[in-house]
């Protein structure tokens, strides 16, 4: 089993910050892949010191409410890492699936056939202070199109697409 192990390709991304936003997806990678409301344990996510985008850190106790983006090619996790730069860095995390019951705001865990689910998680790197908690709609009302903005400028400046 450890082999089989070794060789799985994880093409899933958990993201819990401004990659929620499907437009910020989109400017990026230029299509809104299939996606699953998720949760992660043992993080915490936080604002950035002078920043208008979260991290996340290792917090045990704690959890994560964001997204699985499912089946990205090897060149959108490239696009993804360029984009987190090195103030990330990507980790393997096993994110709990989510789903909303007669459209009420609660979550509920749901697992597909209780299969270990694998995604990517960025995690923070960088010296610059966590500061707090980070608000997803404050950031989406205030930020959200100059942000959008500011993907689409970075995607145009990126490398030729590869073939996967």
């Amino acid at each position: 089993m450890a082999s089989i192990m070794a060789n799985m390709v994880v093409r899933n991304v958990f993201v819990y910050g401004t990659l929620l936003a499907p437009e910020v997806v989109s400017a990026l990678i230029h299509r809104a892949p299939t996606s699953s409301p998720a949760l992660v344990h043992d993080y915490h996510r936080h604002g950035v010191k002078d920043r208008i985008y979260p991290a996340v850190s290792p917090a045990k106790g704690d959890k994560v409410y964001g997204k699985v983006l499912f089946d990205l090619t090897e060149w959108e996790l490239e696009v993804f890492d360029m984009f987190e730069d090195i103030e990330y860095t990507r980790m393997v995390t096993t994110p709990i699936l989510l789903v909303f019951p007669n459209l009420q705001r609660s979550f509920v865990p749901h697992t597909r056939c209780h299969d270990s689910l694998q995604a990517y998680i960025y995690v923070w790197a960088s010296d610059v202070e966590l500061i707090g908690d980070w608000d997803y709609e404050a950031w989406r009302r205030i930020h959200l199109e100059e942000y959008v903005k500011m993907c689409e400028e970075f995607a145009s400046q990126l490398p030729q697409r590869t073939k996967d």
